[in-house]
């Protein structure tokens, strides 16, 4: 396809935060570290069975595969179609090592085509303990003609799963984290880190856009390219519990991640919610039993709003608070019912 990389969506609820940076923490629960080491298996893609040839062959590294779409393999053993620094996508060194991975992150024309790649925790995540995380991320392009990509995207990110998802594209527009700006810059690799509280035992971990096309923005990068979509590489990907592991960035970009606490007053009837600084709104309101179910659900267009709880059974509960960029704040609080 050739046609003109698109510059933007006015008409988008909210924008994903522009840094190179992405920080933010989850909720305010109490931390032990029980493991030091990096929970995921061959985290810079050295390990493989055997070199890439071709395309779409993600799963010769060792632990990856893909779960949509066809992700890319690229090591310095193999020719120069798939090889390190220079492949059919582009040019790049290694972050670390001598190999890395590589998804499309959008597709001019096919708003539901993403590609993503997959692996398995070493170990699951603990329910209460804080998890840096961290991975390093470069723009394809300038590769061979017929496969480079002619455009850059924001968008891509970061997610985790307590099961192993089933093949399919993945468009919820939550992500843990992803880049707000766009990824244009094919000189150096940039470092996408957050730290958070695990909210659930995570054994699975999804890297790739999660967001429909209306969220992202993109330019024109290399005119002289055929595909007419974005693409990134991926290298270096870390969690692990030991602040310092991962390569933690400085920048804050989202109030309500940051400021933004929440505040509830239980008023029998309704649930009085007020969120200092959300700036980027609207927000979406969870509150959930101690098993995690939804009992409630709805959204809140302003700094402070109000919750129908009359229908709530007396209990201890967990009020979330999300933003369409997937960032979270949470509070409980014990509701009796009249």
């Amino acid at each position: 396809m050739t046609a003109s990389c698109r510059s933007g969506h006015p008409s988008r609820t909210a924008p994903i935060p522009s840094t190179r940076f992405l920080i933010f923490l989850l909720g305010f629960l109490g931390v032990s570290s029980v493991f030091a080491q990096n929970l995921v298996p061959n985290s810079s893609f050295e390990e493989y069975i055997t070199c890439p040839t071709n395309i779409s062959q993600i799963d010769y590294a060792i632990g990856w595969s893909s779960l949509s779409g066809s992700a890319d393999y690229f090591n310095a053993c193999a020719d120069d179609s798939m090889g390190v620094p220079g492949n059919l996508l582009g040019y790049q060194q290694a972050a670390s090592g001598q190999a890395y991975a590589g998804v499309a992150t959008f597709l001019v024309g096919v708003p539901y085509y993403r590609e993503n790649l997959w692996t398995k925790l070493t170990a699951p995540l603990v329910i209460g303990n804080m998890y840096y995380l961290s991975m390093k991320i470069s723009p394809g392009g300038f590769g061979d003609a017929n496969y480079s990509p002619r455009c850059a995207s924001n968008g891509i990110g970061l997610r985790l799963s307590t099961l192993q998802l089933a093949p399919g594209v993945y468009q919820d527009n939550h992500p843990l984290i992803s880049l707000g700006q766009i990824l244009q810059d094919t000189a150096v690799w940039t470092t996408l880190s957050s730290s958070f509280v695990a909210d659930s035992a995570y054994q699975y971990l999804l890297i790739g856009c999660f967001w429909e096309d209306s969220f992202l923005d993109t330019v024109l990068m290399d005119p002289s390219a055929d595909t007419d979509g974005a693409y990134a590489f991926v290298d270096d990907v870390f969690i692990s519990d030991e602040f310092g592991t991962c390569d933690i960035g400085a920048g804050i970009t989202e109030t309500l991640g940051t400021k933004g606490a929440v505040s509830v007053h239980d008023q029998g009837d309704r649930l009085i919610i007020h969120i200092a600084d959300a700036k980027f709104l609207p927000v979406e309101l969870n509150i959930m039993d101690p098993a995690g179910r939804v009992r409630s659900k709805t959204r809140m267009l302003f700094n402070d709003g109000s919750i129908d709880i009359t229908a709530l059974p007396t209990g201890f509960y967990i009020l979330t608070a999300t933003t369409p960029i997937g960032r979270m704040r949470r509070v409980s609080f014990v509701h009796l019912s009249q």
